[in-house]
């Protein structure tokens, strides 16, 4: 049975291995000297990444990575997608390394490659929000009767909005119209004042900035933290590596 390693498990077992190489003869030594110089080696990793939320905390670290002596081991080629799916195959090809992708897709490509992808972090948390400049939409149940404009087909959002509306007790009463692109749900709540779309940050604070009509007066995480009742948090954005990369 596989048991959770905690933090102090995983401190204890460090320190384990630690003193087990210490013990070993001058013949091991040599050989873990080899292999730590081998690892060792600069090497190009090639990331990719979504355009939007799940890109911003990677933005100070490309830029890092750009400049002139950025005092890095490794290069690092980056690639920004407009959609999920230009990624998925990338990364099952081994042509890309570590990838930033909606919690969805990670789980995807865990099962497709059969583990050969794991987990690095949850890279981006709940970022959804509702938008709107219908007065009338106050709460989460409001959607009742509406047609929401979202991103994110087949990706975190449209998993979060169906999973929330089930919950709420809505789904047959609301309509999902998917968008390619997060600037095209703000035009269509520019074009119609009582519109409803669901917008994740940055992109959410642009609109509301351009348009003062907006409001945003639905967070999704509250709404999560409202119906789900098992402990879980809504996240949005994991970021996987290969595991034959990061061994």
């Amino acid at each position: 049975m596989s048991q959770k390693l905690t933090r102090r498990g995983f401190v204890a077992a460090s320190l384990a291995c630690v003193l087990a190489l210490a013990g070993c003869g001058s013949a091991n030594s040599q050989a873990a000297t080899q292999a730590a110089t081998t690892a060792a080696e600069p090497t190009e990793v090639h990331v990719a990444s979504l355009k939007g939320p799940t890109s911003i905390g990677l933005v100070s670290f490309m830029d890092k990575a750009a400049g002139e002596g950025s005092g890095l081991a490794n290069t690092y080629d980056f690639s920004i997608s407009a959609a999920a799916d230009e990624i998925v195959p990338k990364v099952i090809s081994g042509d890309v390394d570590i990838a930033l992708v909606p919690a969805n897709v990670a789980s995807v490509l865990y099962n497709k490659t059969d583990g050969a992808v794991q987990a690095l972090d949850v890279n981006t948390l709940g970022v959804l929000n509702v938008v709107t400049g219908d007065a009338s939409v106050q709460s989460f149940s409001d959607l009742a009767g509406r047609t929401v404009y979202l991103t994110g087909k087949g990706a975190s959002p449209e998993y979060v909005m169906n999973y929330l509306l089930e919950k709420a007790g809505i789904a047959d009463q609301v309509t999902l119209e998917f968008k390619s692109e997060a600037a095209e749900v703000v035009s269509a709540l520019a074009a119609d004042p009582t519109a409803v779309g669901i917008l994740p940050e940055p992109y959410k604070t642009a609109a509301l900035a351009k348009n003062s009509a907006l409001t945003s007066p639905v967070n999704l995480t509250d709404v999560w933290d409202e119906y789900a009742q098992d402990g879980s948090k809504l996240l949005t954005g994991v970021t996987v590596v290969r595991r034959e990369f990061a061994e």
